[in-house]
């Protein structure tokens, strides 16, 4: 069976006597290192056909920056309002809730990309939708 190391697309070829359906499996990629380990029914490494189609040109990633902007927009504007309303009624004056927002829309960002592109999904919810 021809398979694609999932972390550096090195290609190997193992003979399917050694692929056991439903035992544990774990392989070391001798290019990167990293080691796969499935616990499934089945095998799963990505085969040949599966590999690396190159990265996404322009359209797709600005397509991706538009939703993710759009969503930061929206759940900026609820939390931010949100938390500009605690603010204002807590103190009594609207002075300063301009910075709070800024640094509530800082926060919401960073926390959006760090916690998505480290997700198992390795990306963002406009990537995935592109």
């Amino acid at each position: 069976m021809k398979v694609v190391c999932p972390t550096c697309n090195t290609r190997y070829d193992i003979p399917g006597d050694k692929i056991v359906q439903g035992r544990t499996l774990a392989v070391t990629c001798k290019n990167c290192g990293g080691q796969i380990v499935t616990e499934t029914e089945e095998f799963q490494f990505m085969t040949e056909k599966d590999g690396f189609k190159g990265y996404a040109g322009f359209r797709k990633r600005f397509s991706a920056a538009i939703i993710d902007g759009s969503i930061l927009m929206v759940a900026g504007f609820i939390i931010g309002g949100f938390a500009g309303f605690l603010y204002g009624y807590s103190t009594g004056t609207r002075e300063g809730s301009g910075a709070l927002g800024n640094i509530v829309g800082i926060i919401l960002g960073w926390l959006y990309f760090a916690l998505m592109e480290s997700s198992s999904k390795q990306g963002t919810l406009g990537k995935m939708a592109l």
